[in-house]
């Protein structure tokens, strides 16, 4: 469960929530916030929460394949590729969506203009 929340915080914070600090008006923004100051995400188990994050990962270049128990994540250049295998299509999804986030993080500003 603690690992589920930790990935869950890394793909919230890939996609901007919460904005601390923004004085936001947005109800969307205070869903996403009670839902990670509460541990409520459901990045692990909902197509609502993860698809938004695979069209994010697509929008900076990126190619996302994903099958019946497999989910493929790659960059045009081959310098990240990502593979997972699992029974669940959403857990493969998910697993290669964190894979990708820890490696777009350790990437300089510049060389995230994928």
């Amino acid at each position: 469960m603690k690992e589920t929340l930790e990935k869950n915080k890394l793909i919230a914070e890939f996609m901007n929530y919460p904005q601390s600090g923004i004085d936001n008006k947005d109800p969307y923004y205070y869903a996403m916030k009670h839902c990670f100051d509460n541990n409520l995400m459901k990045y692990h188990s909902s197509w609502d929460w993860l698809m938004p994050v695979v069209e994010k990962i697509e929008s900076l270049g990126l190619n996302t394949k994903i099958y019946t128990g497999h989910t493929t994540i790659a960059s045009r250049d081959a310098s990240f590729i990502s593979q997972k295998l699992n029974d669940s299509k959403i857990e493969a999804t998910y697993e290669a969506v964190v894979e990708f986030i820890k490696w777009f993080n350790t990437l300089s500003q510049g060389e995230k203009q994928l």
